[in-house]
Parts: C-alpha cells; structure tokens; sequence
C-alpha cells in the first residue's frame, strides 16, 4: 500500500456490499468495537480532511469534476486571497478526475524550458502518479486514467494510468521567474485539456464536521471507496463490524463504544501532531499566516 501523504489537500463508494450484520450485542465484544473505531478513524482520518478541503476548494474555484481551473494570475496577486498560492514562484492549476462513468483522457504540453509538475492525489490522499520535469522530462502526451473495474477504449492511444477508486485530483504547478513570463505560463495552462471524458459523474460528499466525528464518519468512506486495497483485506474485515463496507445495526451502548474510539483517536492524533518537527527553514503554515 502506498503511503500516505500531508497536504494541503491533504486530499474514498464502495460497491462490495456484504450480508447484514446486526453488530456485536454482547458486553465482551464492546471494547472490541472501541478498538475497531480507533483504528478505523485514524486510517479515514486524511481522507476526511481532504473532503473538507476539496469542498472548500471546489466552491472556491467554481469546480466541476473534469474541469479544469488554472489560477492565472501573477503569484503575488493572490496575497490576500482566500486560498493563497502555494508559492509565490510558481502557478497553479487543477483538475478533479472523476472517472465513475469511465476513463478519462488528459493532455498535456511539452515544456522544456522551466520547472513543472502534474501531482495526482487519490481518495486515499495517495500521490499515485507524476509527471513534469523530473519524472518523464516534460515530455507532452496524453493519459488516460481508468480502475481496474473498467476496460479501456480500444482507439485510445493514450498512456494508461490505474487509479484506485473513481475520483483523483491533479495539482500543478509551473515555474515562473517574474511578469514577464507570465504570457508564456498562460499558454502552457490553455494547453493543458481533458481530451475525452464520461457525461455522467457522481455527487462528492458535503463536507460536515458532526458527522465526520461521529459513527456516521464511515459513511464517508462508504461513499469514496469502491475498492478494498488486496494489502487490506483483513484489516476492512475488522472495520465492517462498524459499518464500513456493511450494514450494522448497534445499539445506543455500542455506538457510545465507537464514539470512545473515535475520540481517542483523535486525540491522538492531536498529540502526536504537536511533536512534528518541520526543520530545514520550513514553518508551518499557521505559524507563517497567524489569525
């Protein structure tokens, strides 16, 4: 399994539906549920940081999925912004792959003459593929992405790319030295295209923060996932007594048992991000922003 990545992104349904389980009504098997839940909300827990900041970033850029958005404006002018460059020596732009309704093609530009770099981020919040100038030397071409679920098209010449799940984002970013590039940023984003793409997508989830931190926090992976990692099996075995990928039915005293799980979970996960040590120059980014 890859691994999993800090972003700013730091940004999935599941079609296997199993038989119903009615859940574990003993007392022996209520710390059980505990465990399960922490352990569970500590593997979901980047994944729901990227629906809220996929939420914001989609209302922000006015996103659909197989649109793409390129932020075309000198870096500096985004000082102020709601959602600032990422840098202030490169310009941006995405794209939300949503490949529910079938592969998607997209096209990219030589470019030889500066830095860039196309990041592909799945549900998983996996960087699942590259491109640019250090993986494939800025070399133009087209891609198509697909699951192991479907079958390409047979006329697609395109480079083949295997996701995991139905919905990805790509991140690039391009170097700019100063304004006087910037016409020539411009025309490699107009070059950038989504050459063939499904008319149909699916709705990604609304972000909301009760439910993100309640039982009901497995819903948002029954909605993003459509496939169980074959390194994982076991573990989603363990996490379908809480609902993930399975209908359960518990009780007051049990969903209390997986209330405990998550927040222990989070609260550790709070601790243990205040011993991050950044280093080499780096800051944080509340320590640069402030209020």
């Amino acid at each position: 399994m890859k691994y999993l990545i800090s972003s700013l992104l730091v940004l999935g349904t599941l079609f296997i539906v199993g038989c119903k389980d009615q859940g574990p009504k003993s007392s022996k098997t209520k710390p059980e549920l505990k465990d399960i839940s922490y352990e569970a909300f500590i593997y979901a827990y980047p994944m729901l940081e990227q629906v809220k900041t996929v939420n914001d970033m989609r209302v922000f850029n006015k996103q659909e999925p197989n649109e793409i958005y390129m932020a075309d404006k000198f870096p500096m002018e985004n000082i102020g912004m709601p959602i600032v460059a990422p840098n202030f020596t490169s310009m941006t732009g995405g794209i939300w792959l949503d490949i529910s309704g079938g592969p998607v093609t997209i096209e990219i530009p030589e470019v030889k003459d500066r830095y860039l770099v196309y990041q592909f981020i799945d549900v998983f919040t996996h960087n699942f593929y590259y491109l640019g100038t250090r993986t494939n030397k800025g070399e133009g071409g087209q891609f198509v992405f697909y699951n192991k679920n479907q079958t390409l098209p047979a006329d697609n010449n395109a480079t083949p790319v295997l996701m995991e799940g139905e919905m990805a984002f790509m991140v690039n970013r391009i170097d700019i030295k100063d304004r006087s590039e910037l016409e020539r940023v411009r025309s490699i984003q107009q070059s950038i295209k989504v050459v063939d793409a499904p008319t149909s997508t699916k709705d990604y989830p609304a972000y909301d923060k009760d439910k993100a931190f309640s039982p009901d926090f497995v819903e948002y992976l029954n909605e993003l996932l459509t496939e169980v990692p074959e390194t994982e099996v076991e573990m989603f075995e363990r996490f379908k007594s809480i609902g993930v990928m399975n209908e359960v039915d518990l009780s007051e005293e049990e969903l209390k048992q997986v209330q405990q799980g998550i927040d222990s979970a989070y609260a550790a996960i709070d601790a243990e991000s205040k011993n991050l040590e950044i280093g080499n120059g780096y800051f944080g980014a509340t320590e640069i922003f402030g209020t």
